[in-house]
């Protein structure tokens, strides 16, 4: 597998990947309220212009079995997010697509890139900590106080 840039050209697999996402995963990995064809054409489209970094972990096949994005690089609040099939957890490829976007926030010396985990999410949890995110506080995905906000601060 490869982790590489997705572009509009990868639309069709991005849809594919997020129709076929189990509740497994869904449960904790949901970053538009609704999705549909539009949302990630323009998702992608901000990719292609540098408003976002917007990465996938695509197989040999051309399947979209991850996504990351780090949406707003150009604020003072860019925000970070990793989703992968289930089929592809618990082998590196999290650690890898976020290694990949922490380097490319590195590139564009942003100061700080921010995050939000369901407290439930424990592996992610466990990643995000492992690459230098701390807890900054409690906010709501589903009900209050159910995530935590997270940053990661570039060092120096």
């Amino acid at each position: 597998m490869l982790i590489r840039p997705l572009t509009l050209t990868d639309l069709p697999a991005l849809q594919e990947f997020y129709n076929s996402l189990t509740e497994a995963v869904t449960c904790f990995f949901q970053p538009w309220p609704e999705l549909t064809e539009e949302v990630l054409r323009e998702h992608l489209t901000d990719g292609e212009s540098g408003k976002n970094v917007v990465l996938g972990l695509v197989s040999a096949e051309g399947a979209v079995e991850g996504h990351g994005f780090m949406w707003n690089v150009d604020s003072d609040k860019p925000v970070l997010g990793i989703g992968l099939r289930e089929h592809a957890q618990g082998q590196g490829w999290g650690r890898q697509l976020m290694e990949a976007l922490l380097a490319e926030a590195d590139a564009q010396s942003l100061p700080a890139v921010h995050l939000t985990v369901l407290k439930d999410n424990v592996r992610a949890v466990s990643l995000y900590e492992s690459v230098d995110f701390e807890c900054e506080g409690e906010t709501k995905f589903r009900e209050e106080g159910d995530s935590l906000c997270m940053v990661r601060r570039r060092a120096g």
